[in-house]
């Protein structure tokens, strides 16, 4: 008797469900814009070189910041956006109606700054003539290192040593909102680099402090002084 191979004509039918990952985009207040692109290639060129870093984990994403990431690119590069223009038409107080949106575009961010603190203790973000040390304190609100706000650097560090759990809602925001940027790729064995790309657009945030307020010999005035933190968000694209 021989062993045979038989085609027994019976199809089970079947499918199921697959729920394709997405997000929508964020939704920020308080955002002022950035008039300098930051390239693309400063957090993104390919796996080895990537800030953040992803992988599947079955039914979830991980990620993380790159352990490799060397921030020097990344810190110069926000240091020059600080240093340059912000159109805030959707930020406080330049969206006042007062203002008419004359002031919608700030030279640098410690203009912004400035112009916040004159709003709230002169009644005009414009009343800047009696700040005794306004260019000193623009100065260091937009310098980089010792002896300034350092936003930069801050900024910078802050995306290098951020905790798995929130590169992880980073991750979902990319792969979110396209899901190209994994296609043709095994993340599953392998750690690879998150992508961006030109005229992608991100967010990073600077909170305003109340800030020390002297009054020097002769001032009888006082004013009301800043109670609150305020936070602008920073819208900044994508460049080449």
């Amino acid at each position: 008797m021989s062993n045979i191979i038989i085609d027994l004509n019976i199809n089970a039918n079947t499918s199921g469900e697959i729920n394709i990952l997405g997000e929508l985009q964020v939704e920020v207040v308080n955002k002022i814009a950035a008039t300098i692109d930051l390239p693309a290639s400063t957090i993104y060129t390919d796996d080895v070189n990537s800030l953040f870093l992803y992988r599947d984990n079955g039914d979830s994403i991980l990620c993380k910041a790159n352990p490799n990431y060397n921030t020097e690119t990344l810190s110069s590069n926000l240091y020059t956006i600080i240093n340059n223009p912000f159109i805030c038409t959707e930020a406080v107080p330049f969206s006042l109606p007062k203002y008419n949106n004359i002031y919608d575009r700030q030279q640098t961010f410690g203009n912004v700054a400035i112009a916040y603190y004159a709003d709230k203790l002169f009644g005009h973000l414009a009343a800047t003539a009696v700040i005794d040390n306004e260019a000193y304190f623009i100065d260091y609100m937009n310098g980089t290192g010792s002896n300034t706000a350092n936003i930069n650097n801050l900024l910078a560090n802050g995306l290098k040593n951020m905790s798995d759990a929130n590169a992880v809602t980073i991750a979902r925001q990319v792969i979110g909102q396209d899901l190209s940027r994994t296609q043709g790729l095994d993340y599953r064995n392998f750690w690879r680099g998150l992508k961006f790309i030109k005229n992608d657009a991100i967010y990073l945030s600077v909170t305003l402090q109340p800030p020390a307020t002297y009054y020097k010999a002769g001032q009888q005035t006082v004013v009301t002084s800043v109670s609150s933190n305020i936070t602008y968000h920073l819208r900044i694209n994508i460049g080449d």
